[in-house]
C-alpha cells in the first residue's frame, strides 16, 4: 500500500486514510503525481516550505473507505479527516473537503475564489487566464469600462482614476499599473490629450478629464477648470462671475486668478474662503488682547497707557530708572533722559533692594557682613541687620507688610525675615527644606503672598514658600543651571531668570505652571548676576562682560534670533539689577491689617485659610528668650533666664497680655508651651537665637530645653523610686516574723535601743 506523507505546520506528520488493505494485498492505490504551473488555489503550506503540487491523476483500486466513528469521509471516498482536521488550512482530503467553507478573509491586494475557497494575487484578476476553478477571477471583465472620458482604468481590479494622475509620479493604482510605461515624453504638455483631458498648468504636468471643466467644481489644484475664459459665453472676466468663488477679494492674473484676503484673515485650505487669524495667542498685545474677526485691539492695565505702536503698554508715573550695584557704588540710571547718579556706599556690595512707596533701601555689606537701610539717597545709612556669621546670598523687600526677607547659604542655612518697625527677626525656613540658596523674591500682592528661592548644589531648583515659612515646595526641578536672581513680573504673574551655565534667559508662569524660554544665547550671557522685568523688557547684569542688557519678554513667532541691547556698559563689578517705579510695587492690602493682625510681635502672611500667623521673635540677649503665650496665641512671653521669670515681652501692639510667676511655675509653663508652640502647619511658632559667631553653636533653644526639661523629669522619676523603695523596704521589715529563735529580728531592737539612748 502507497500513502501520501503530508507535513502539517508544527511538524506533525498527517497521513490521509486510503482503501483498507493489508500489507500482502494486492489491492494497491496508485498516486500519480506531476509538477506543473503553481496553482494558488493548489497550494499545501507548512511553517518551513512551500509546496506546490498538482495532482493530475488518481487511479484507485479498491472498494470505497470505512471511517472510524471520530471520522468523516471526504468527498472522494477514498480519505477520511477528523474533526480538528477542518479548516487548519492544511488539506487533509486529496480533494480538500476538511478546508472547503472556511470562510476565507482576503486582503486587499487578493481576490477571493469562492469555490476554491482560497486567495489569489489580484494580478491574477482579468489577466486573461482562469486561475480559478470556477473561473470566476476572469468574470467579467470584457465591458468593464471607464464612465468618463479621459480616465485611466487600472489594469488589475479595472478601477478607473482621473487622467490627469496617470504618470504624475504618485500610484493611485493599486498595482501602480498608472506609473508604468511612463518617460519623459509622457510627461510634458503633449500627455494631455487635447480632445479628451484639460491641461491645468499650461504645461503638461496636470491633466483632468474634459467633461470636468466648468462643471462647478474646483478639479485643478489652482482652479483654474472654473475660471477658464470658455466657462463664460461672453468670455467675461472671471471675477466677474460671483467673484470667481473668492469670499473676499479676487485677483485676476494673466492664466486665470486667485483669491487674497485682507489683514487679520488668512486663506482657508479651499484657497476660496478667509478664515480670522486670532493674534491673541501670539503675544500680540503687552497686557490684555481683544480678538475679533479681522483684527485685534489691545488693552493696558491700571497705571499703564497704551504705548504709540497700540501694541505695548507704557507706565504711568515717574521715569523710570534703573539702579544697579556696582561694586561699592549704587548707580541710579534714568531710561529715559539717560541721567545717572553714582552714589558710594562703602564696602562690596552683594545684594540690594528698596522700598518705593517707605522710601527705603536695602543693601547687604559683604565684608562687614550686615545688612544696612537708608532712606533713598542714602544720606543716613544704619545697620539694620548685625552679628552674623555669613554673607547672606541675597534679600527681597516685602512692601506690602513693610518687611525684610534674606537667604543665608553659610554655615546655619536658612531664610529669615526682619520687621522695619521693631526689627524683630525670626527664621522662617531651615534646613533640609532650604539648601544653598542663590537668589530669592517675595511676592506680597493679596491672594498670593509666597517667597521664592534658587537653589544650587548638585540638584539646583526654584522653590517657594509662605512668606510664613509654610507650604515650602519646587515649582521648578528640571534643566537649572546656575541661577543667581529671580525678577517678578506682576503684570503677567511670571517668573523671570537668566541662567548663566545653560546660557538661557527663561520665565515661569505662577498660575499656568509653563516655562518658556526667550532665548538661547553662544555669547551672553556670560556671566549674569542680576535681573528685572519691567514694561517689555528683561534687564540683567553681566558681571564678566561688565554691561547692562534689555531683550524683549516675549518671543516674536518666526524670529530666529532674539535682539539684545546694551544699555550701560563700562561698568567695574555689576551685581544686582532693579527697575526703581511704584508699578514694580503696587499698592495692596495686608492681611496683618492696621493693628498687625492682633499680634504683640510678629504677623506674617500664610497661603493657608487663616491668611496670617503671630510669631514670636528671636530674643537677641544670649539669657532671654519669647515664648508663646499659652493663654493667648496672638501674644509672646519673654522667659529672663537670669531671673527664672515669665514676664510681658514688651510688645506697643495690642494683645499682650502681662503674665508673672515663681520659679516652679515658670518653668512649668515654659515646658508646656514649648509643645503649644507647634502650629498645625508644622512649623514652629517661636524661634530663639544665640549668637552665631562661635562656630557648631546651636542656635535654636528649643531642643536645649526639651533636654533640660526631659533630664529635670528623668531625676523627680528617680528620687520618687528611691523613697518608694525606701518606704517598702520600712513597711516589709515591721511585718517580718521568725519562728526560729536564732533569726530574732535583732537589728530591730539594736535601732530601737539606740533610739532610745538618743532620746
Amino acid at each position: 500500500m502507497s500513502t501520501l506523507l503530508l507535513v502539517g505546520p508544527r511538524g506533525q506528520a498527517k497521513t490521509p486514510k486510503v482503501a483498507n488493505s493489508s500489507d500482502n494485498s494486492d489491492n494497491n492505490i496508485i498516486i500519480i503525481m506531476t509538477m506543473s504551473k503553481c496553482n494558488v488555489s493548489q497550494r499545501l503550506r507548512t511553517s518551513l516550505v512551500l509546496f506546490c503540487v498538482i495532482f493530475s491523476g488518481v487511479v484507485a483500486v479498491g472498494e470505497p473507505i470505512n471511517c472510524s466513528v471520530e471520522e468523516k469521509p471526504c468527498g472522494d471516498n477514498r480519505s477520511c479527516y477528523r474533526e480538528d482536521d477542518v479548516c487548519d488550512s492544511i488539506p487533509t482530503c486529496f480533494d480538500k473537503t476538511d478546508e472547503q467553507g472556511c470562510g476565507k478573509s482576503c486582503s486587499d491586494i487578493e481576490f477571493y475564489c469562492e469555490a476554491d475557497d482560497e486567495c489569489i494575487s489580484l494580478n491574477y484578476r482579468c489577466d486573461g487566464e482562469e486561475d480559478c476553478s470556477d473561473g470566476s477571477d476572469e468574470e467579467p471583465c470584457a465591458n468593464v469600462t471607464c464612465s468618463l472620458e479621459g480616465e485611466f482604468m487600472c489594469v488589475t481590479d479595472k478601477i478607473c482614476v482621473d487622467g490627469s494622475l496617470r504618470c504624475d509620479g504618485e500610484t493611485h493604482c493599486r498595482d501602480g499599473s498608472d506609473e508604468l510605461n511612463c518617460d519623459d515624453t509622457t510627461r510634458d504638455a503633449s500627455s494631455c490629450d487635447s480632445e479628451n483631458s484639460y491641461d491645468c498648468k499650461k504645461d503638461g504636468t496636470e491633466c483632468i478629464a474634459l467633461g470636468k471643466l466648468c462643471d462647478g467644481h474646483r478639479d485643478c489644484a489652482n482652479g483654474e477648470d472654473e475660471v477658464d475664459a470658455s466657462c463664460s459665453d461672453n468670455s467675461t472676466s472671471p471675477c466677474a462671475v460671483g467673484q470667481g468663488g473668492c469670499s473676499h477679494e479676487c485677483i485676476e492674473t494673466e492664466h486665470g486668478h486667485h483669491c487674497e484676503c485682507p489683514d487679520g484673515l488668512n486663506l482657508g485650505y479651499d484657497h476660496k474662503t478667509c478664515e480670522d487669524i486670532d493674534e491673541c495667542q501670539h503675544h500680540a498685545c503687552s497686557h490684555g488682547c481683544v480678538n475679533f474677526p479681522g483684527g485685534y485691539e489691545c488693552t493696558c492695565r491700571k497705571g499703564y497707557r497704551l504705548a504709540e505702536d497700540e501694541h505695548g503698554c507704557v507706565a504711568d508715573g515717574e521715569e523710570p530708572e534703573l539702579w544697579l550695584t556696582n561694586g561699592s557704588s549704587l548707580v541710579q540710571y534714568k531710561l529715559h533722559s539717560h541721567d545717572r547718579k553714582i552714589t558710594n556706599l562703602g564696602g562690596l556690595l552683594h545684594g540690594f533692594s528698596y522700598g518705593y512707596h517707605s522710601e527705603k533701601i536695602f543693601w547687604i555689606d559683604s565684608v562687614k557682613k550686615v545688612i544696612y537701610w537708608s532712606n533713598k539717597d542714602a544720606s543716613s545709612p544704619e545697620v539694620l541687620v548685625d552679628t552674623m556669621k555669613d554673607v547672606p546670598a541675597a534679600l527681597a523687600y516685602d512692601w506690602v507688610h513693610d518687611n525684610l526677607y534674606w537667604a543665608d547659604a553659610g554655615h546655619h542655612v536658612k531664610i529669615e525675615v526682619v520687621t522695619l518697625e521693631h526689627k524683630w527677626r525670626t527664621v522662617i525656613v531651615r534646613s533640609p527644606e532650604v539648601d544653598r540658596p542663590k537668589a530669592l523674591i517675595v511676592d506680597p500682592r493679596w491672594d498670593e503672598g509666597y517667597v521664592y528661592w534658587a537653589q544650587g548644589g548638585d540638584s539646583p531648583v526654584i522653590r517657594r514658600a509662605g512668606l510664613d515659612g509654610s507650604e515650602a515646595t519646587t515649582i521648578v526641578s528640571s534643566d537649572i543651571g546656575a541661577v543667581y536672581a529671580l525678577a517678578l513680573d506682576v503684570v503677567d504673574d511670571r517668573l523671570f531668570w537668566v541662567d548663566s551655565r545653560l546660557n538661557i534667559v527663561e520665565s515661569f508662569g505662577l498660575h499656568l505652571n509653563d516655562r518658556e524660554v526667550l532665548a538661547t544665547f553662544v555669547e551672553y550671557p556670560k556671566l549674569p548676576m542680576g535681573v528685572d522685568v519691567f514694561e517689555d523688557y528683561v534687564y540683567w547684569a553681566d558681571s564678566e562682560a561688565k554691561e547692562v542688557f534689555k531683550m524683549h519678554k516675549f518671543r516674536t513667532e518666526g524670529e530666529k534670533k532674539p535682539t539684545v541691547t546694551s544699555v550701560l556698559n563700562h561698568l567695574t563689578f555689576p551685581k544686582t539689577v532693579n527697575i526703581f517705579h511704584e508699578m514694580k510695587q503696587p499698592e495692596d492690602k495686608s492681611y496683618c491689617g492696621e493693628n498687625n493682625g492682633g499680634c504683640s510681635h510678629i504677623c506674617l502672611p500664610s497661603p493657608h485659610f487663616i491668611k496670617f500667623h503671630c510669631v514670636c521673635p528671636m530674643s537677641i540677649v544670649k539669657t532671654q528668650e519669647f515664648i508663646p503665650d499659652p493663654d493667648n496665641t496672638s501674644s509672646c512671653l519673654l522667659l529672663d533666664g537670669a531671673s527664672s521669670t515669665l514676664r510681658p515681652g514688651n510688645s506697643s501692639h495690642a494683645g499682650a497680655k502681662a503674665h508673672s510667676s515663681d520659679v516652679a511655675s515658670s518653668a512649668s509653663m515654659h515646658m508646656s508651651t514649648i509643645f503649644k508652640s507647634l502650629s498645625p502647619s508644622g512649623y514652629l511658632t517661636t524661634s530663639s537665637w544665640e549668637e552665631e559667631g562661635k562656630a557648631g553653636q546651636n542656635t535654636d533653644n528649643l531642643w536645649l530645653h526639651i533636654g533640660i526639661g526631659g533630664a529635670v523629669g528623668l531625676v523627680l522619676v528617680l528620687l520618687l523610686s528611691v523613697i518608694g523603695y525606701k518606704l517598702y523596704s520600712r513597711h516589709v521589715a515591721k511585718n517580718l516574723h521568725f519562728d526560729n529563735p536564732v533569726f530574732e529580728q535583732k537589728p530591730l531592737r539594736t535601732s530601737v535601743r539606740q533610739a532610745d539612748s538618743r532620746a
